[in-house]
């Protein structure tokens, strides 16, 4: 009991700086191992010609891939009716500034390339390492530009489209943030006078798209990883885009031992996971799960299965993110690791 304590005060101390993702999503994209949705909605992504990576913490398979090529993941999540919107995702974009002309597509909701087809979007210029989110169509775009050349490193990226009760779309109602921070934003505008833009509320007329254009198109193949997707059909405001910046236990990942050990399965789980690479040589194992606010949900002694590896029941958790944290009382060894109950 004593040993759980320690940990549990550890884990406490570590989640401090942690803030709570806001509540209300309508899709959350995890990505570990999967395109499965875990906000309860279950609008599951399909993936085509997609891999995964490790994520920003260095876990294995828990950050989606898209090669540029022919890589691409269809949503079946269709906004319809809304009148905000924001969307967050982590990404490690591989495409540097190299003056190439080249579009590579983050989201999008068009549902096919061509005209008369409009949607939100979020894109990626790697002429001069330019994100753009805003409405997007055929010769048409009303939006937000932020020329940011810091690519193959993680950074957040959060998009909020808040017409704030207006009827058309117009560049001043789309915002940008990187790690946190709304960004100095450039407003673009292109409409030729033959095009009529959509009416707010607006609905989208086909599936998410992410990687690449429209659920149906096969251009502007995005090259680079996601992570930790989140969207939702309203604006947040700047201090909840800060809480789902910092969601996530950078300080627990500062402060526990750098080379993972235990390696977590299933991901998402129902009722049980279990961890692998255990050695007795580290004498008894305890483990503490938190939730996203840090507050302690669970602690105990796991049972250790007959073929070595750590067995924790998570059947009584509710849906959603936790985090468990790990000591090997021998070796002083600690390790955090996210967990998606479904």
């Amino acid at each position: 009991m004593k040993r759980i304590f320690t940990l549990f005060a550890f884990t406490c101390i570590s989640l401090s700086a942690s803030a709570q993702v806001p509540s209300g999503y309508a899709v959350y994209y995890p990505f570990t191992g999967n395109c499965n949705d875990s906000s309860g909605h279950n609008l599951h992504a399909s993936g085509i010609n997609t891999s995964f990576v490790a994520d920003r913490f260095g876990h294995a398979n828990s950050a989606v891939y898209f090669n540029g090529t022919n890589a691409k993941a269809i949503s079946p999540y269709m906004p319809t009716g809304i009148s905000a919107f924001t969307f967050c995702v982590w990404v490690k974009t591989d495409a540097m500034h190299t003056g190439i002309d080249k579009t590579h597509q983050l989201l999008d909701f068009r549902g096919q390339a061509g005209s008369g087809y409009y949607g939100l979007d979020l894109e990626y210029w790697e002429y001069d390492g330019t994100y753009t989110f805003g409405l997007g169509g055929d010769n048409v775009w009303k939006g937000q530009s932020l020329t940011y050349n810091n690519n193959n490193t993680w950074m957040h990226i959060a998009c909020v489209w808040n017409p704030a009760g207006a009827s058309q779309f117009a560049p001043g109602q789309f915002s940008l943030y990187i790690n946190g921070v709304l960004q100095a934003t450039v407003p673009n505008s292109s409409n030729p006078l033959s095009q009529t833009l959509p009416s707010i509320p607006f609905s989208a007329n086909a599936g998410m798209a992410l990687g690449a254009i429209g659920t149906t198109g096969n251009i502007e193949f995005y090259r680079g990883a996601m992570d930790d997707m989140f969207i939702y059909q309203k604006a947040l405001t700047p201090a909840q885009i800060d809480s789902v910046y910092n969601s996530a236990p950078l300080s627990v990942e500062n402060t526990i031992n750098k080379e993972p050990v235990y390696a977590l399965y299933p991901n998402p789980a129902t009722d049980r996971v279990y961890l692998s690479g255990y050695n007795k040589a580290d004498g008894p194992v305890s483990i503490a799960v938190l939730n996203t606010a840090g507050q302690l949900v669970m602690a105990a002694q796991p049972h250790i299965t007959g073929g070595g590896d750590i067995s924790v029941d998570i059947s009584h958790l509710n849906t959603g993110i936790y985090y468990m944290a790990v000591i090997a009382e021998k070796t002083n060894y600690k390790q955090v690791l996210k967990i998606v109950k479904e």
